[in-house]
């Protein structure tokens, strides 16, 4: 049986990371450039097109939450809800590299985890790049286990992902 979809909601909220205060809130049309210049400049192309970011932003179960200085977009991190496995899932999350290592991307995962405790989800899940050392070292911190590997998984350079899932207990009062 599917579930209906329910749209995802957020509050806009400003958090300090580092020694800066920076605007989180759900990530906008007008953002979607500024999120594919982001993955261009960690990828050195863009994985996710303006296409695929419109299509994810108009569907219920998702959210997109962005990251900015000022009006700059310098991080994103995207959800995909999912009520039958009562799983929330990261598509995709990246930090400008100029912003990288000031907990842009802790905050935004931290923030998700949030969210999705307070739809009562029970479990978030994520894949990471097998050689992606730093990202497994955030994400065993936030309590994401290793899972299975998926060969061949990213379509550049036909790099293994690494399945990771944590476990949400309790609500949140986000």
């Amino acid at each position: 049986m599917d579930l209906p979809q329910r749209r995802i909601t957020y509050s806009p909220t400003y958090q300090r990371c580092g020694h800066h205060l920076y605007y989180f809130t759900v990530a906008r049309e007008a953002d979607i450039s500024a999120m594919v210049q982001i993955e261009r400049d960690n990828y050195g192309r863009a994985p996710w097109n303006n296409l695929a970011f419109e299509a994810e932003l108009t569907k219920a179960n998702r959210l997109y939450l962005v990251a900015k200085d000022d009006d700059l977009v310098v991080a994103y991190a995207g959800c995909s809800f999912n009520w039958q496995r009562s799983d929330a899932h990261i598509t995709n999350i990246a930090v400008s590299p100029s912003y990288q290592q000031q907990g842009i991307g802790t905050t935004l995962l931290t923030t998700q985890m949030a969210v999705a405790r307070c739809y009562q989800i029970r479990t978030m899940s994520l894949e990471v790049r097998v050689k992606n050392e730093n990202a497994k070292r955030l994400y065993h911190r936030l309590g994401f286990r290793d899972g299975r590997v998926k060969y061949r998984y990213y379509d550049d350079d036909h790099g293994d992902a690494l399945d990771m899932v944590a476990q949400l207990k309790g609500g949140s009062s986000f």
